[in-house]
């Protein structure tokens, strides 16, 4: 079946500086915030090059939008480009607690409104892992144990399979760190729950999320200081 889709507006999202959509800057070394985004099942057979291209696009179109209707610092963010995601460094600074909420609820709600009007192949799922630790970039990219417990986290079998079992748009996957020093500060914190990370050599646990429904950007905060890292 011919499949037709639009070209979004903005940068292509194969239009790269040192290994990143747009990304000209870089972190010096020290604690950040981290991201990573993959979509799910990128690789499908049933999916054209046509399919992907298009996925690709719509997953920085949507982020990039969570970003601003979040005044979070796209621009001045590093970014590397992982083919089916985006590995992310935000700003020295920033509150680790914004990356989810209200980030995460911007997101779910856009993907959500995507996939409401989407054709089946054009239907985007995602996963988005959040850590925070020092990192340094070498030239070529990130290095330190936080960017690998990133990408463990988000590859961990036991987070995919939990997804999948779910008609959820967006899984997110945080840090023990991060759950015990952000997450379990906010209203929502119990929809996470732990999941096993057992991927090469880490072993551990963090935690899960699964958004459905309900989760509107803000909806976490308490009311008198909520938990934060200034990461």
């Amino acid at each position: 079946m011919k499949r037709s889709h639009q070209t979004r507006r903005g940068n292509s999202p194969t239009t790269c500086t040192d290994g990143a959509r747009g990304g000209r800057v870089r972190p010096e070394g020290g604690l950040h915030a981290l991201l990573a985004f993959d979509i799910c099942a990128f690789g499908d057979l049933a999916r054209s090059h046509e399919d992907m291209l298009y996925l690709r696009d719509t997953m920085y179109t949507l982020v990039e939008q969570a970003f601003d209707q979040g005044r979070l610092p796209w621009v001045q963010s590093h970014r590397e480009d992982r083919g089916d995601g985006i590995l992310m460094a935000l700003p020295a600074g920033l509150p680790t607690v914004k990356l989810i909420d209200p980030l995460v609820g911007h997101l779910h709600k856009l993907l959500a409104d995507h996939n409401r009007r989407a054709a089946e192949a054009s239907r985007l799922r995602m996963r988005m892992s959040v850590d925070a630790g020092h990192v340094i970039h070498d030239g070529r990219g990130l290095v330190g144990r936080a960017a690998n417990q990133l990408h463990r986290a988000l590859d961990a079998p036991d987070f995919k399979k939990e997804l999948a079992a779910t008609t959820a748009d967006l899984g997110v996957i945080v840090s023990a760190f991060v759950f015990g020093e952000v997450v379990s500060g906010l209203r929502f914190a119990d929809r996470y729950r732990p999941v096993s990370i057992e991927v090469k050599e880490t072993n551990t646990r963090a935690w899960a999320c699964f958004p459905e429904g309900s989760f509107a950007p803000g909806m976490g905060a308490l009311p008198h200081d909520p938990a934060w890292i200034d990461a």
